[in-house]
């Protein structure tokens, strides 16, 4: 009796969460730059510093967490903290240090669930079409990204709304 494969359904799951962890905020996050601006007063220096802060205060954690564990458990942990942090930029009021610290989750959450965990699950299944199957879970990032761009504007109107009411 010959085993089943289920590379491509491990690829199936890796695009959706591989496109959850970076696509989803990577190409929609920007968005909300000139909501903030308007709702909260921020500056343009103040809202794009969230990232670079919280990427100086995660370096260790890959090269720490990424080789101990196994990229099952990242990618669950990972895509958690992602959702969390999306949670987090939803609720958020208006101080500027919760922000920050909404983005260090979120780029643990990046770390833990992003190309580094995706790329070993994926390689463990693949031999001979390891290219493609690659190429396929990238594609996640930007079909995701991209599905994203349709839920940016209502959101920011609803959150605008909430604000005013």
């Amino acid at each position: 009796m010959k085993k089943s494969f289920y590379g491509w359904w491990v690829v199936a799951a890796a695009f959706m969460t591989f496109g959850l962890a970076v696509g989803l905020p990577y190409y929609n996050n920007p968005f909300f730059y000139d909501y903030y601006q308007k709702s909260f007063g921020w500056t343009k220096a103040q809202i794009t510093f969230g990232f670079p802060l919280a990427a100086l205060l995660t370096l260790w954690v890959g090269p720490v967490l990424v080789p101990r564990f196994s990229p099952r458990k990242l990618i669950l942990v990972g895509t958690g903290l992602t959702c969390l942090a999306f949670l987090g930029w939803g609720t958020m009021g208006n101080n500027i240090w919760v922000y920050w610290g909404i983005w260090f989750v979120y780029t643990v959450g990046y770390i833990l669930s992003g190309p580094i965990p995706h790329q070993i699950i994926v390689s463990q299944w693949f031999r001979k079409l390891r290219g493609t199957a690659m190429g396929v879970l990238y594609v996640g990032v930007g079909l995701v990204g991209f599905l994203g761009s349709f839920a940016v504007k209502p959101l920011a109107e609803a959150l605008d709304s909430r604000r005013r009411s």
